[in-house]
């Protein structure tokens, strides 16, 4: 569809069917209809990773609550996203060293994608999803830097009713022991079908890769489901296992998406 815009909105019944980001890496190629409005949530979300190299246990627990993606269509093609992180718990201790609990709201960030290609017809769709992220937390509880860059995601109908979902990104950040910005690369893949009725599955692959010195390669096997309350409504839940030193051990999440 063309000629609507946010101020002169798509009618309903040429809306196209509801598709999200979520917690997931790989991201969709398609925007919310022009004029129209949708929230993604995370009602919760708990990761764990441990380090017992060098002698000493490391533990890192992180709790989330609420984090959200407030999106609105501003074109046919183009829709402007605003993920806020209300509450972030974490808890960081060196087993017999130190110990500390934090809590607080993380880190802002602003995206915007555009389809280049597939929004409303065709069997493959692709999209570019620039984004920068902004270091709004006080209580050390996110990013202390700022932090930008791009996604490419791509999605495809495949035979038997499956979908192959891609996702790559490119990032400058860095860390806090870092004086200077070093570029961080991200890719996944994932394939995903309707199980029956109003249930729908999907496993994923993750890797990300750093150019900073002295950190690895993090990769993750995910899974979920999602199930569909109606056609602008739906819950998710799902869980990345950690496959290398450098991910998390595991991550689990709850959250639901709504569009009107």
């Amino acid at each position: 569809m063309t000629g609507f815009d946010l101020f002169h909105p798509t009618p309903r019944q040429y809306l196209r069917e509801m598709t999200t980001d979520g917690t997931r890496a790989t991201q969709s190629p398609y925007t919310v209809d022009a004029g129209h409005f949708q929230v993604e949530m995370t009602l919760f979300g708990y990761s764990s990773f441990e380090d017992n190299s060098g002698g000493v246990t490391y533990k890192l627990k992180t709790w989330n609550v609420g984090p959200i993606n407030l999106k609105v269509g501003l074109f046919d093609r183009l829709d402007l996203q605003l993920i806020l992180e209300p509450y972030n718990h974490v808890y960081e201790t060196e087993v017999g060293y130190f110990q500390s609990t934090r809590n607080g709201y993380g880190d802002t960030t602003l995206r915007f994608k555009f389809n280049c290609w597939g929004n409303d017809s065709g069997s493959t769709a692709l999209a570019l999803m620039p984004f920068a992220t902004f270091a709004t937390s006080q209580e050390r509880v996110g990013l202390d830097h700022f932090e930008g860059g791009f996604v490419l995601p791509f999605s495809a109908e495949l035979p038997w009713d499956f979908y192959l979902g891609l996702s790559g990104s490119v990032a400058l950040t860095k860390s806090n022991a870092e004086q200077d910005h070093h570029i961080e690369y991200t890719g996944s893949i994932s394939l995903s079908r309707n199980i029956f009725e109003d249930l729908e599955g999907y496993i994923e692959c993750f890797n990300g890769l750093s150019t900073e010195k002295g950190i690895g390669r993090a990769t993750t096997f995910n899974l979920g489901l999602i199930y569909w309350l109606s056609e602008n409504m739906q819950l998710e839940a799902g869980v990345d296992i950690g496959m290398t030193n450098w991910a998390d051990d595991w991550y689990a999440f709850v959250g639901t998406s709504w569009r009107f």
